[in-house]
């Protein structure tokens, strides 16, 4: 039991990108009108070899490095010890092969601790076989929460209880993505597309796929 202390919503991230980091802030902020707190509990650096960016506004535990098996099939996470007590809520990432989650998961279970799974309805491997045993699994916790409403609205049609099935629809940091737009003049991205050979086509783009720096 917390007695007098806040509960304490532990979220269990593989790593802390630096575009979480403003959607954290304002968790913490509405957690903190409520008279709950924020602990985000992630690895120093993940199996993509992205690492945990500093982060101030709510309490972040950074522990060593993931740990990867079977060419990163299998993942587990060093050190991840998670204080629960009754009262707290527990939101554990919803990649089925962090096999850290699972002990965690049963303590939680043990303490009276709502878990909650945290994840992409779909993702690169959710067909098949292993995209049913992923949907059985998400039956399980108290709550599924994901990206978006429409994939909200593809789960409930498949079974799912609207009243444990949500959606965040949380995007990225804009104010340093709209930061680093305004340092980019026109001579800059002429610079660029000269390098690259980029001026030499009639059209092109750059997509990037996760925010590391």
């Amino acid at each position: 039991m917390h007695g007098n202390e806040p509960v304490i919503v532990h979220v269990v991230q593989p790593v802390l990108p630096r575009y979480r980091i403003p959607f954290f802030r304002a968790v913490q902020e509405s957690l903190r009108k409520k008279g709950m707190t924020l602990c985000v509990h992630a690895s120093l650096r993940d199996q993509l070899g992205v690492e945990s960016a500093p982060a101030d506004g709510f309490a972040v535990n950074v522990r060593p490095a993931m740990s990867c098996f079977l060419g990163s099939r299998i993942l587990w996470q060093p050190q991840l010890d998670v204080p629960l007590h009754t009262g707290d809520v527990l939101v554990l990432n919803g990649n089925p092969r962090i096999l850290t989650n699972y002990p965690l998961w049963m303590r939680a279970r043990k303490t009276d601790v709502p878990v909650l799974w945290w994840g992409h309805g779909w993702s690169a491997g959710s067909h098949g076989f292993r995209a049913l045993i992923r949907r059985q699994m998400m039956r399980i916790p108290d709550g599924v929460i994901l990206y978006t409403e429409k994939e909200r609205e593809e789960f409930l049609a498949m079974g799912f209880s609207a009243r444990r099935t949500f959606a965040l629809n949380n995007g990225l940091d804009v104010e340093s993505v709209n930061e680093a737009v305004s340092t980019w003049t026109a001579d800059r991205l002429d610079g660029f597309k000269k390098v690259h050979g980029l001026d030499r086509l009639a059209s092109w783009c750059i997509f990037a796929g996760r925010q590391t720096l």
